[in-house]
């Protein structure tokens, strides 16, 4: 999901997880409006790691981090902790596990986040912005993530601007501006519509408008 700041996509995503609810319209999941779903059940189901994982940090560890939803959820207490030690295994932080959050680099608390969600094993799972304040290893360590989450099933919805990863990985692009989608489908297709492209001020990533 693209766009400029202000065109409603974390406002979006938001109300797919039931922070905000919809001022008009139906959200279904598998066919089924969630608009009577409890914050519990939405949780399992859709995972979100907000775009400042501050404020989704609060625990005295990465593990209790991690382990926070799983107990939550009910998981057995020796399960909790097998999926929580593969889930920061998953995002580089295995030797992390006893750090305070907080003293971990930003970068590093917001692949912790990564990891609180994914652990949970949500069918679908969505990420504000996540190569923000990521080094190049960092980076693509989250991307090629969600990329096999993708292939084992999984739905992943990425709010980036980052038009270049979006043009490695991104099978499906939407972009919104001003609380309305513009374009939605095919990302070669998207990216083909230079000038609808334009009024949301985008431009197609170097590696499509050099191979067309």
């Amino acid at each position: 999901i693209v766009g400029q700041n202000g065109s409603g996509k974390s406002t979006l995503v938001r109300c797919l997880v039931g922070i905000l609810r919809p001022q008009r319209g139906v959200i279904r999941f598998r066919g089924e409006d969630i608009s009577a779903w409890r914050v519990g059940r939405l949780s399992a189901r859709i995972g979100l790691v907000l775009q400042n994982p501050d404020y989704q940090l609060f625990s005295v560890s990465a593990e209790e981090e991690v382990l926070f939803g799983l107990r939550n959820l009910g998981v057995p207490p020796d399960e909790a902790r097998r999926r929580a030690g593969e889930a920061l295994a998953a995002v580089g932080l295995a030797e992390a596990r006893d750090t305070f959050p907080f003293r971990l680099s930003f970068g590093d608390r917001r692949k912790l986040a990564v990891a609180a969600v994914l652990a949970m094993g949500c069918e679908v799972l969505i990420l504000d912005e996540p190569t923000t304040a990521q080094d190049f290893r960092g980076r693509y360590l989250l991307a090629d993530l969600a990329e096999r989450l993708r292939r084992e099933g999984k739905t992943i919805l990425m709010i980036t601007h980052d038009m270049d990863l979006i043009a490695r990985y991104a099978q499906r692009l939407v972009v919104m501006k001003d609380g309305r989608i513009l374009l939605d489908g095919p990302a070669p297709e998207v990216f083909a519509q230079e000038d609808v492209l334009a009024q949301a001020k985008l431009k197609p990533p170097v590696a499509f408008q050099v191979s067309v």
